[in-house]
């Protein structure tokens, strides 16, 4: 396993570099890289000299959706429990969505999406 899910940078230009670091699972989200992007965005909402965010994977595809063995570790605990998951995951994708900068996706290799088995 990678060292750490997520991992950003910030240059002199004011352009961030957001990874995502889970390369041995096409970079599909659990619960610490969703941890791990809102981090990141917070730190980075600190920066007053950030002017773009650009989003990328680490190794050959950019993201591979919601890691299943991640989702079905959450799905038999409590309701509470999944909700909070969900919520994590909106709250990721809305701050991605609201940064007052523009967000650039570098999407190599692909960018799945992937759902639980009902």
């Amino acid at each position: 396993m990678t060292a750490s899910p997520v991992l950003w940078s910030l240059d002199a230009r004011g352009v961030a570099t957001v990874t995502l670091n889970r390369p041995e699972v096409n970079n599909a989200y659990d619960g610490a890289l969703i941890s791990g992007v809102l981090a990141a965005m917070d730190d980075l909402g600190q920066k007053p000299g950030l002017r773009v965010v650009v989003l990328r994977g680490n190794g050959k595809h950019f993201q591979a959706g919601a890691d299943l063995k991640w989702i079905n570790g959450v799905r038999p605990q409590s309701i509470e429990a999944n909700e909070a998951a969900s919520q994590a995951t909106f709250e990721a994708v809305q701050r991605l969505n609201t940064l007052p900068v523009p967000t650039v996706a570098l999407v190599q290799g692909g960018g799945f999406s992937a759902a639980a088995p009902a």
